[in-house]
């Protein structure tokens, strides 16, 4: 649970650091390298793994984004029955960014997250999707939603569903996240929502 939490909590710090505005040109639902576009097997694995998970979560297919999650992360989240169904938008679209592997277990895929707003505005969102492989398989434990300016990352840790969100030290003058544990994985208040401005 530890190492779980601080591989989320150094995504996070590298989103913040990142900061926001950058997006990627390409079609939804494509990857993209952004490195010279040699991609390694691996590293195409990692990113196909991402494409589902994000795919199903677009359709609102819990079943399959359940199934790209770490084992700890299906059993926590089927104990605390909540699912991915409620994320549902087939207006949403998103685009596979790079991939980073941290250590030869961990990775990290920087993905973009388009969803019209009431307006019909498009809202994008930078989503950091925290991989861990096990057994020669690449799964999910969590993401980080960088959710605007000024406004602290929401960490989702999938293999502790329902625990208070522990964004990185405070500098920005933004209220913590709340510590009221959702029954389901339903969408943060509309200040920090990760999939919807």
């Amino acid at each position: 649970m530890y190492r779980c939490l601080s591989i989320l909590l150094a995504i996070s710090l590298v989103v913040v650091s990142q900061g926001c505005g950058k997006s990627s040109s390409a079609p939804s639902g494509q990857a993209v390298t952004s490195d010279s576009g040699n991609a390694s097997q691996s590293d195409e694995t990692i990113s196909q793994v991402a494409e589902v998970f994000l795919e199903a979560i677009r359709s609102g297919n819990s079943v399959v984004a359940a199934s790209q999650l770490t084992s700890l992360a299906q059993q926590r989240m089927r104990q605390a029955d909540m699912d991915f169904e409620l994320l549902a938008n087939d207006q949403a679209s998103y685009q596979i960014g790079r991939v980073e592997k941290l250590a030869d277990d961990e990775a990290i895929v920087e993905t973009v997250w388009n969803e019209p707003d009431a307006d019909g505005q498009i809202q994008q969102e930078q989503w950091t999707l925290a991989l861990q492989g096990s057994a020669g398989q690449w799964r999910i434990l969590g993401i980080v939603a960088d959710t605007g300016p000024n406004q602290p990352p929401v960490v989702m840790d999938f293999e502790n569903p329902g625990q208070p969100e522990v964004p990185p030290a405070n500098t920005a003058g933004g209220k913590p996240a709340s510590s009221a544990a959702p029954q389901q994985a339903t969408r943060p208040a509309a200040a920090q929502d990760p999939f919807r401005q």
